[in-house]
């Protein structure tokens, strides 16, 4: 009958909220989930809730650049502000603009030295979380965001040597998680360096989305080495008896919730280390040719008498839609339009991703394809053109300055300051 019907349906809702009445059963209920699908099939991490099995709440930052502090403030902030963070950068004027952002900050110290990241003079407060297993007060997770492997060298070299003169040894919590753009190898040589000497294990996740990805926390992690933050069992595929499929097994080492702090999207690229750093020189040999290709399409229609703003809604409508058109326009009137003073091109080319990093970055992607026998015809003419944009003085401007290099126009005096060592995109 009407009424039993009813009845049956208001109990299955009674029970249905008491069942996720609780934040913990809710909690419970998505843990349930299963993680392993988005990893395998190469989807955003943060899609799914991440278990952590590490302490984030000791970590330490090396590169407050563009980049770099924006992603520290990140750490700090809102639901992270349990974290207790040591931040470093080699530039003393850095240093002293990053003090400036903390000042009032409660869980930040920015340390005068690399050595202070192990050995802090002065330890960050702990927030009344005391849950540490050590007296150490050093930081357990090194997140290091360099514009270079010279860079990247120098840092994790002194680290290494830090770590084996310390006298406390925590091999199993220390974690080091490299941002920056660098060639694989050099991933690779100091993976083998810290787990032959037992000091750290390290990740490669160089990053994509620009300073606006730093700052909104929306980066894009790529993340190399996966193979040591999961481990693989076998199981049997329900829909196929015949196959097996691999399950994450969360371990030690799981990362991704101290990435997801600081991005929206962490990518796992493979196995070994390198992988990240791999894939995010090809992301960037494609980004270069990108915006040379709007560059050379806003160039054009300038000279043919189009409105700018016009043809850049065409472009992001059409087959030509992307970053470099519809993020970090290159057109200093549409930046305008768009994002007032905060876009690069609106602001003499300040703030975004500098033609030097590009450089270098091509530069990378050309050696190692040369090592491996793979013809970058494209790639050569892009850094050709940055060669160019930088021989014009414009090194420490965003890479999207390559418009004015088409236009013919000549750096003003107020665009000549050198690349700061600590950026990097």
């Amino acid at each position: 009958s009407t009424p039993a019907k009813i009845y049956s349906t208001m109990m299955l809702i009674l029970v249905t909220r008491s069942k996720f009445s609780t934040t913990t059963a809710w909690k419970q209920q998505l843990r349930r989930l299963p993680q392993t699908t988005c990893r395998r099939r190469g989807l955003a991490v943060s899609s799914v809730p991440a278990r952590s099995t590490i302490s984030p709440t000791q970590i330490g930052f090396c590169g407050l650049g563009n980049m770099g502090l924006p992603m520290v403030q990140n750490l700090a902030k809102g639901n992270n502000a349990a974290n207790r963070i040591l931040a470093y950068d080699v530039v003393p004027e850095t240093r002293r603009r990053a003090q400036e952002a903390f000042q009032d900050s409660d869980n930040v110290t920015i340390v005068e030295s690399l050595s202070d990241l192990v050995h802090p003079k002065h330890p960050p407060p702990t927030n009344g979380n005391n849950d540490n297993d050590s007296d150490d007060n050093g930081a357990h997770v090194v997140i290091t965001m360099l514009p270079s492997d010279a860079a990247v060298d120098t840092v994790l070299g002194k680290l290494h040597q830090e770590w084996l003169a310390s006298s406390m040894q925590l091999p199993s919590r220390r974690i080091v998680i490299d941002c920056s753009t660098v060639s694989p190898s050099t991933s690779q040589k100091w993976s083998k360096t810290f787990q032959e000497s037992g000091t750290a294990t390290l990740f490669d996740a160089p990053v994509s989305g620009g300073v606006k990805g730093a700052t909104e926390g929306t980066l894009t992690f790529m993340l190399g080495g996966c193979s040591l933050l999961q481990d693989t069992i076998e199981s049997n595929n329900n829909n196929n008896k015949n196959n097996t499929q691999l399950q994450t097994a969360i371990g030690d080492n799981d990362i991704t919730p101290v990435l997801q702090q600081m991005g929206s999207h962490v990518m796992e690229c493979g196995p070994h280390v390198g992988a990240g750093a791999a894939v995010k020189l090809c992301n960037n040999l494609a980004l270069a040719a990108q915006m040379i290709g709007i560059c050379e399409a806003l160039n054009l229609g300038d000279a043919l008498g189009v409105d700018p703003n016009v043809l850049t809604q065409v472009l992001n409508s059409s087959t030509a839609a992307c970053w470099s058109s519809r993020v970090n326009n290159p057109h200093p009137k549409v930046a305008r339009q768009q994002m007032g003073d905060s876009l690069p091109a609106a602001n003499n080319y300040r703030g975004g991703f500098g033609t030097q990093l590009m450089l270098k970055d091509l530069g990378l992607a050309l050696q190692v394809a040369h090592e491996r026998h793979v013809a970058l015809p494209l790639t050569s003419t892009s850094k050709e053109l940055y060669q160019l944009a930088h021989a014009q003085r414009r090194g420490a401007q965003d890479f999207g300055v390559v418009l004015q290099v088409l236009k013919g126009n000549q750096v003003g005096p107020e665009e000549e300051e050198d690349v700061e060592e600590e950026e990097e995109e």
